[in-house]
């Protein structure tokens, strides 16, 4: 049996109804009554409606009546008399600025041109004075420096003839106990390094003296033999090349060198005896460069020996590593030395020229020399079997 259904409004726009009891099929409503149920509801929905528009529509008068009044009172003062002054105040400002800026940039430049010339003026004066107090303190410099100069070949001319006094073989000693004190004082500290005076005379003749470099009981030898002036009369040089090359020989040395004082007229610090076997020719205050040179190489040589001991090597391997060695070597004695010979004889000339720079520039040539000899150290150091080895390893594979 059917029956009919109370309802409710929910959302008239949308015809929205609330069902508000339990309803069954067949059950029923009737819009009628609607009429009766919600008309407040529908009253109260129609007057909120209303009061929304009401207020959109006041605010957008409001906004209006605004926008227009400004818009006249706009208007309105643009075209009194009070706006036009100050339109007239703003464009004379505006004028005044500029022309401000104009005359304070005119200033300004002028002021800056003012304050460089009396910089340049002050500079100017600075300048002149500086170089018043350096002509001064040159002269001063140049009167004492030939003071000493003229003392000091004073003192070598008494030296000359204190020489030509003494016997010769008493200068010979002399000059020989000057270069094992150099020597020694040199390599005081270097564990490898002894010198000692040759005493033990072989096929008649003996040398100066045997410098040894002895690691880990590898021991190479290096020959020397000093000559001076008036030891030997008016003597050459070579005239003791062949001497030199036997006792190099007959004592199992690797080097040989000739310290020599001779033909003083010969421009030279360290040169190559191209004639002989690693013989060397060097003037007395450049041997422990030599030696230094040479005692590095020796060094590097006997620790390769050493490594090859500890490793499995074929003799090609080994072969090829010597030789690569033997060319730095080679690099090293012929070129290097050659180049501190040519630097080191440059600057020298340079000094005699320039007399009030002249210990400045050999400082400078001993600093070349320094720098080639750390320079061989470095080449010498970095020589590596390691890496020789895996160099050939790597061609073998390779082929």
């Amino acid at each position: 049996m059917s029956k009919k259904i109370k309802i409710s409004i929910k959302d008239i726009e949308k015809l929205e109804f609330f069902i508000n009891e339990d309803a069954n099929k067949n059950d029923y409503f009737s819009l009628k009554d609607l009429m009766e149920v919600d008309y407040d509801q529908v009253s109260n929905f129609i007057k909120q409606e209303l009061e929304s528009k009401r207020e959109e529509y006041i605010k957008q008068i409001k906004e209006e009546i605004y926008n227009n009044e400004s818009r006249n009172i706009i208007n309105e003062f643009k075209n009194s008399n009070e706006y036009r002054e100050l339109y007239e105040l703003k464009i004379k400002f505006s004028s005044l600025e500029n022309s401000l800026k104009d005359k304070m940039t005119i200033e300004f430049s002028n002021k800056l041109k003012d304050i460089e010339l009396e910089k340049e003026k002050q500079i100017g004066k600075l300048n002149l004075e500086k170089v018043q107090e350096i002509s001064l303190k040159e002269k001063e410099f140049q009167n004492k420096y030939e003071s000493l100069i003229k003392q000091k070949d004073e003192e070598i001319a008494e030296l000359k003839r204190q020489r030509k006094g003494s016997s010769t073989k008493q200068m010979g000693e002399n000059f020989e106990d000057w270069i094992e004190n150099e020597i020694r004082n040199h390599f005081n500290s270097n564990q490898y390094i002894s010198i000692q005076k040759a005493t033990e005379t072989k096929y008649g003749q003996k040398p100066d003296f045997i410098f040894i470099i002895n690691s880990n009981n590898n021991i190479q030898k290096i020959i020397i033999e000093a000559k001076t002036q008036g030891e030997t009369g008016d003597t050459k040089n070579k005239s003791h090349y062949y001497k030199l090359d036997n006792d190099r020989k007959n004592n199992d040395g690797v080097y040989s060198i000739l310290v020599t004082e001779l033909e003083p007229e010969l421009e030279f610090t360290i040169q190559k005896v191209n004639e002989y076997e690693n013989m060397f020719m060097v003037r007395p205050e450049y041997l422990n460069v030599l030696l230094d040179i040479l005692s590095i190489i020796s060094l590097k040589e006997m620790q390769i020996n050493d490594e090859f001991k500890n490793k499995q090597m074929n003799f090609e391997e080994r072969s090829k590593i010597f030789q690569d060695f033997n060319d730095l070597k080679s690099s090293i004695l012929d070129t290097y030395i050659k180049n501190i010979e040519s630097k080191v004889n440059e600057i020298i000339k340079e000094s005699e020229k320039i007399l009030s720079s002249g210990q400045k520039i050999k400082d400078h040539a001993n600093v070349i020399i320094d720098t080639h000899l750390s320079h061989i150290r470095s080449k010498i150091e970095k020589f590596n079997i390691e890496s020789k080895i895996k160099k050939i390893e790597k061609l073998e594979n390779s082929n």
